[in-house]
Order: C-alpha cells, then sequence, then structure tokens
C-alpha cells in the first residue's frame, strides 16, 4: 500500500515539475510588428490588353506592390491574381476593379474598359444558353 502512495507521490510531483518547467518555458514575444504603410488608390495600376483573336477578351496586368490581387470585371464576373483575363461578348462600357492587398492594408481602384462590338459567336456558348434561353428566346429565361 505504501508502495502505491509513493508512485502516486511520485507522479503528482514529476506532474507538477513538467508542468512548471512548460509554463515558465514559455516566454512572451516583445518583439513589436510593425504594419507595412497602407497602399493608395493611386498606386494600384493595371493594364488592359484586347486578345489577337478576339477583341472582347481582354488580358489585365496587375502593376501595382502587393501580394493578393482581386478583380471585379464589371460583367458579374471576378477573379484573384496578377494575370486575369476577362469576356464580355456585349458592347458597352464595363468599370472595372482592381484591389490589392498589402502587409499594410488595402486599396483599389477602378478604370472604364470600352467594348466596341457585340460578338455573337460568344453568346452561342452552351452555358450562356443554359442560363439565359439563348439568342432565340430575347425575353431572356426566369
Amino acid at each position: 500500500m505504501k508502495s502505491i502512495q509513493n508512485t502516486i507521490k511520485t507522479s503528482i510531483w514529476l506532474s507538477l515539475c513538467l508542468m512548471f518547467t512548460l509554463i515558465s518555458a514559455c516566454k512572451k514575444d516583445d518583439a513589436v510588428k510593425d504594419l507595412g504603410v497602407a497602399p493608395t488608390s493611386e498606386q494600384v495600376k493595371f493594364s488592359n490588353t484586347p486578345t489577337s483573336t478576339n477583341a472582347n477578351i481582354i488580358n489585365f496586368k496587375n502593376e501595382s506592390p502587393g501580394f493578393r490581387a482581386f478583380w471585379d470585371f464589371g460583367n458579374g464576373a471576378t477573379a484573384e491574381g496578377n494575370d486575369v483575363q476577362a469576356s464580355y461578348p456585349l458592347a458597352g462600357n464595363y468599370t472595372v476593379k482592381l484591389t490589392i492587398v498589402t502587409d499594410g492594408g488595402y486599396a483599389s481602384s477602378t478604370k472604364t474598359v470600352t467594348i466596341a462590338a457585340t460578338n455573337p459567336a460568344m453568346l452561342t456558348d452552351p452555358a450562356f444558353t443554359t442560363l439565359s434561353g439563348g439568342l432565340g428566346n430575347p425575353t431572356g429565361k426566369t
């Protein structure tokens, strides 16, 4: 019986020592980490170039600092990345928004992209027909 009590006491003592060692080994990191400078909308720049095969498909390139780039193409589509592409089957003006994220915050900038002509070939895509009813259904699909 005495042996069991000694074993229990020893186990408790070892557990307390181990717990104390673990707690005392942890120390707070006193280093203050500064955030970077927040970007401004003037720093958010991008280029847009139509593809050589279809003027209604535009390549966008982020020319801004930062580690993440989020795009809103103004046509209902979005993307993430520094080099992205968007399709615009219908003629019109589209407001494209780029948001960059840096270690100091985020900033956005917009640019208007003008698509001169509707490209009917892009409207025959099976996905477009399924979603809209296709060119044969001018009233659309609900």
